[in-house]
């Protein structure tokens, strides 16, 4: 079976004690089996500690501390790194339901943003590209409508150029974002002089 924490101490302190009176092991040797006592020890704690935090749906700090989880703690460590998987994914859910509540009320940039993270967190997944993209398109149009109303209620191009490029700047390249700054950059009044 497994030993428990005490066991171990007195496992150790036992070895510690032989070993002061007949030097027959290298302080190495102890000292080697001190530090892996502890570092287990202290894995466990945060094994479970993780675990709490998994519980309260509190994923960003449960994946910090199964990350503290030591491959010297066999019982936990392969637990440990799947459940930090488990949480990403998690994380990612989550995400993407808060894109969708934002899209739902016509937010779509903060929609953008969080399908973004997810499209980066995990690049070969097309969940999070298509969710990205879908909601990089409405951004665009919504940015786009926008421009279009700024121009037409007050004629300022610049302005209107202006919430473009913001936009342009959060998505990266984009023909229509620049198609339509040229249009409204193309209405600025010459100089003659």
């Amino acid at each position: 079976g497994e030993l428990t924490d005490q066991e171990i101490r007195a496992i150790l302190s036992t070895c510690e004690k032989i070993n002061n009176e007949l030097y027959i092991l290298s302080p190495f040797v102890i000292g080697d089996a001190q530090f892996i006592y502890r570092e287990v020890s202290v894995s466990r704690e945060d094994f479970a500690a993780g675990m709490a935090f998994v519980e309260n749906e509190d994923y960003s700090s449960a994946i910090e501390y199964f990350g503290y989880v030591s491959p010297y703690d066999t019982q936990h460590y392969d637990i440990a790194q799947r459940k930090i998987e488990e949480c990403q994914v998690a994380i990612c859910n989550l995400l993407l339901d808060e894109a969708e509540e934002l899209a739902k009320v016509g937010n779509y940039y903060e929609a953008y943003i969080r399908a973004e993270a997810v499209a980066e967190a995990y690049p070969d997944e097309a969940y999070g590209n298509k969710a990205r993209d879908r909601y990089c398109s409405l951004y665009v149009e919504q940015t786009i409508k926008e421009a279009k109303t700024i121009y037409e209620d007050t004629g300022d191009y610049a302005q209107a150029a202006a919430v473009l490029k913001k936009c342009l700047g959060a998505v990266g390249e984009n023909e229509k974002l620049e198609s339509e700054i040229a249009w409204y950059e193309g209405r600025k009044p010459v100089s003659l002089a």
